[in-house]
């Protein structure tokens, strides 16, 4: 059983993700801002932190990520972005994430499986 962020505003998508995974036994935990995600993930060290690019509350995705992959504490930990920002130079601003995938391109059962293969890669 692995332990997966989800910070995403949507809250449909939000339960989508968290149903599947939770059926798979992965421990799920939702934050659909950025500052109480941030200090979570420090805390408690997640497999997984699956990471949207546009949320509320004045730490956007971008912001995330840079703070996860500068902190020594966290860095280690992959990110996946999902997000429905298509332009090539905001999604430059995401190279430090393990995966990306826009979200009109992608079906959950393939988010999925890029989860399983995040996940496996970091369990080696």
């Amino acid at each position: 059983m692995s332990k997966i962020v989800i910070i995403e505003d949507e809250e449909q998508l939000q339960k989508i993700l968290q149903a599947k995974l939770q059926k798979l036994s992965h421990e799920v935990i939702i934050f659909d801002n950025g500052p109480q995600s941030l200090e979570y993930i420090g805390e408690n060290q997640p497999d997984l932190v699956l990471l949207d690019a546009i949320l509320p509350g004045g730490l956007d995705g971008f912001a995330i990520l840079e703070n996860l992959k500068t902190s020594e504490s966290t860095q280690q930990i992959p990110v996946f972005i999902l997000t429905n920002l298509g332009a090539e130079e905001q999604l430059h601003k995401m190279a430090k994430a393990e995966d990306l995938a826009i979200k009109a391109n992608v079906t959950i059962d393939e988010v999925m499986e890029r989860i399983k293969n995040l996940l496996s890669k970091n369990n080696n």
